[in-house]
């Protein structure tokens, strides 16, 4: 898990499931396009 989320962890005394989603604005095209990736990668178990 990086840093900053075990540390938040460690705080909030976690005991619930850990997800990362990706949220990304594309701005390549005249419109923006929004992209969600969830479950983009998963944090180590501690």
């Amino acid at each position: 898990m990086g840093d900053a989320a075990y540390v938040y962890a460690g705080i909030v005394q976690h005991d619930w499931e850990i997800r990362f989603d990706i949220i990304a604005v594309l701005l390549e095209n005249k419109e923006p396009q929004i992209a969600h990736i969830p479950d983009a990668f998963f944090p180590y178990e501690f």
